[in-house]
C-alpha cells in the first residue's frame, strides 16, 4: 500500500525457484519503483500509515474490526461505546463493515483516514 501511494510499480520479470540456491518454495518478481511526480498528499498520513499497518497486520479482519483496534489503542473512537460509533460512522460513510481491509486499495485507506480524522 505504501509503495502503492508513492510511486508506479511495474514487473520487471518472474523468477521462479531455479534462480535462487538455496531453491526457495516460492515465486519471486523483480519490480521498477519510478516516484510518483504528483505524489498523493494527505494531511492524515500518521493515522493512514497506522489504519495500513493495522489493516495488514489483521488482513482477514472486517474493516469493522480493524477500526475497533486502533479505537481500544486510543488512536480514535475514545469512550466506551466504540462498537456502535464504528458501525455507525461506516454506515455513514456508506462502507461495508463487513469488507476485509486487504481488499481496500490505496486511496480507499487514503480516503478512510481522511474520514476517520473527523471523527477523533
Amino acid at each position: 500500500v505504501l509503495c502503492q501511494w508513492a510511486y508506479d510499480i511495474k514487473t520487471l520479470c518472474d523468477l521462479g525457484p531455479g534462480f535462487f540456491w538455496p531453491r526457495p518454495h516460492v515465486d519471486s518478481r523483480t519490480v521498477v519503483l519510478d516516484k510518483k511526480a504528483l505524489f498523493p498528499e494527505t494531511g492524515e498520513f500518521k493515522l493512514a500509515l497506522s489504519l495500513a499497518k493495522t489493516i495488514f497486520l489483521n488482513r482477514r479482519k472486517t474493516i469493522k474490526n480493524n477500526i475497533l483496534s486502533l479505537a481500544r489503542s486510543g488512536e480514535i473512537f475514545s469512550g466506551e461505546n466504540s462498537d456502535s460509533l464504528v458501525s455507525g460512522f461506516l454506515a455513514e460513510i456508506g462502507l461495508n463493515e463487513n469488507i476485509r481491509g486487504e481488499n481496500l486499495s490505496y486511496k480507499e485507506i487514503i480516503n478512510l483516514a481522511e474520514k476517520l480524522s473527523g471523527k477523533i
